[in-house]
Formats: C-alpha cells, structure tokens, sequence
C-alpha cells in the first residue's frame, strides 16, 4: 500500500537572550496533515511544543513534545504522544 502525507502548517516562536552567552527560546508549529492512498483518507491536527536552552556559551539543551490526532496502526502516521530532549555541544572559541 503507497500512502501519501503532506503537512501544512506553521512554526511560531520566541528567542530571548540572557546576558552576553546565554538564552532561551520556545516555539510552538501547530499542522494539518493529509494523508491519501490505499483505502482510507484521513485528515490530522497535531501540534508541537519545545524549548532551547543554552546552559554556557559551548552548552545547550532542547526538550520537545508532539501531541494531537492519531491514525490507527496498519495505517502508518503518528499515533500517540512523541517525547524528546537533546544536549548540544558546539566546538571551538566561543
């Protein structure tokens, strides 16, 4: 079964800076997904929510979540609830 998926939508955020080597930032990208091919066609809503933070000039760390509709399995797409968090290192004279 081929199935096609093509999301619209778009990000928003906000970026704030915290003395001359620190930060944060959060964002949010709300979509709409279509999905089309084998027998079922369906149309989804999800969103996603995350946030940088940079710990030192040379450290960072990220955490995000993706929520919203779900396509049943055997279907492919997203089902459920998506967790994420990430560490950034960036080499080199900061």
């Amino acid at each position: 079964m081929s199935t096609g998926q093509f999301p619209i939508g778009a990000a928003v955020g906000y970026r704030k800076a915290i003395g001359s080597n620190h930060g944060v930032s959060v964002y949010a990208t709300p979509s709409y997904v279509f999905f089309t091919g084998g027998t079922k066609t369906e149309n989804l809503f999800r969103a996603a929510i995350g946030a940088d933070v940079g710990i030192t000039s040379s450290f960072g760390a990220t955490a995000g979540v993706e929520f919203g509709q779900t396509r049943p399995r055997g279907f492919g797409g997203p089902s459920g609830t998506s967790y994420g968090v990430g560490v950034s290192y960036a080499f080199g004279r900061q």
